[in-house]
């Protein structure tokens, strides 16, 4: 509902497994001193609203198991305090933006099982504390540049779709 905008001391919520349905309220945006976002495994359509970019507090955000539509809002790159970004398991379409490799902190990003195509940013190879980089059952082309082999070396990165030599999946076998 519109009123959990209201709600702006919030510092947590997470409704996972909820049966939610419908899209994600752009009032969520309001909530400045929230820093953990769970709305993973329900049935919330539409897009991820760019309003979720004022959440600049935020560290967590997991919207994994939805049926999200649309692009990744490039205003997701502004959430310099973000250390884990979970988006799988949804019908996201497009680029990857290139603003989620200014994302300093981010240690967990996972992209597996959407629609995203194009190359993987060269900007991927800025997240130095990434320690798990999901890319795996997309339309991803081309090969992972070597910015991103320098960090994705100590890495464990799922990449069926695309050439990279220092890729390897979760049976460590090199992809």
């Amino acid at each position: 509902p519109s009123e959990i905008g209201m709600l702006t001391q919030l510092t947590q919520l997470s409704l996972s497994q909820n049966f939610l349905s419908g899209s994600i309220p752009t009032q969520l945006g309001m909530l400045r001193e929230l820093f953990l976002l769970d709305l993973s495994s329900n049935r919330l359509a539409s897009s991820i609203p760019a309003q979720l970019g004022a959440l600049t507090a935020l560290t967590s955000l997991n919207v994994a198991y939805n049926e999200l539509e649309g692009s990744i809002p490039t205003q997701l790159g502004v959430l310099t305090e973000l250390n884990w970004l979970d988006l799988s398991h949804n019908s996201l379409v497009g680029l990857i933006p290139t603003q989620l490799g200014i994302l300093a902190e981010l240690n967990w990003l996972d992209l597996v099982n959407n629609t995203l195509s194009g190359p993987v940013p060269t900007e991927l190879g800025l997240l130095t504390r990434i320690t798990f980089l999901g890319l795996h059952d997309n339309a991803l082309t081309g090969s992972i540049q070597e910015s991103i082999c320098s960090v994705v070396a100590r890495s464990l990165v799922d990449c069926e779709e695309i050439v990279c030599s220092c890729c390897r999946n979760a049976d460590d076998e090199v992809c």
